[in-house]
This record gives structure tokens, sequence and C-alpha cells, in this order.
């Protein structure tokens, strides 16, 4: 490599790392957040081993599409998958967002009793 070459590729890297040492950091600190700041479509997903009561014993999923209005109420479309069973479900609730961005959901699912209609497949 020549002599130029070198100097322009360290140069170069030099800048890159003064620029991003300046950039200002992001931190949720600096975030005011609320329930308006939680709104639209989201897709989800979450997976995992029921350990007990033994009836239910074994592998669950879950995937969907939830809506949240800005406001503090959210609905969801899901497919939940239960030891290989299939079914669909649909969640609606409410939502608080704190102002430091953490926050609390409740949720409803239809059908409500959900438990006892897997271990009757």
């Amino acid at each position: 490599m020549k002599r130029t070459t070198i100097a322009k590729a360290f140069a170069i890297t030099v800048a890159a790392a003064l620029a991003l040492g300046i950039a200002p950091e992001a931190r949720a600190g600096d975030k005011e957040c609320s329930n308006a700041t939680l709104k639209g479509k989201f897709a989800f997903t979450s997976t995992g081993f029921i350990t007990a009561p033994p009836p239910l014993a074994g592998p669950f999923a879950i995937t969907g599409a939830q809506t949240f209005d800005g406001n503090g109420a959210f609905t969801a479309a899901a497919t939940v998958s239960q030891n290989g069973n299939i079914i669909p479900v649909s969640i609606a609730g409410t939502y608080t967002v704190n102002p430091d961005c953490t926050g609390t959901l409740t949720a409803q699912i239809s059908p409500v009793d959900i438990l006892r209609l897997i271990c009757s497949l």
C-alpha cells in the first residue's frame, strides 16, 4: 500500500471516531413517554413451555398483531399453539405508559376459558 492511502485511511478513521464521540447520546431519561407515544400496529411473538398443570404441560407459542390507540386501549388478533393445538384468539385491554417509558398492560383473552378449551382438544 502506498503511504498516501494509509494516511487517508487513518485520517478517515480518526474523523469518524471523533464524529461518533461528539454525537449526542440517546438516553431513555431524555424522553418523556405517555399513552400517546404508544400508538399504531405492532407484530408480536412469544414462545415457552408450560410446566403445570400436567394436562397443559408442553410447548407454547403465540404470534399476532396488536393495535394501540394512543389513549390507553388496545386490541389484538393472535394464534396460539399449545402443545400442538392451534387456537385463534382475540385480545383486548388497556395500557398505561409512564413518563419514564415503563408501563403496564391488562388483557382479556377470548375465548376467556382458553385453558379449558385446550384441555378438551
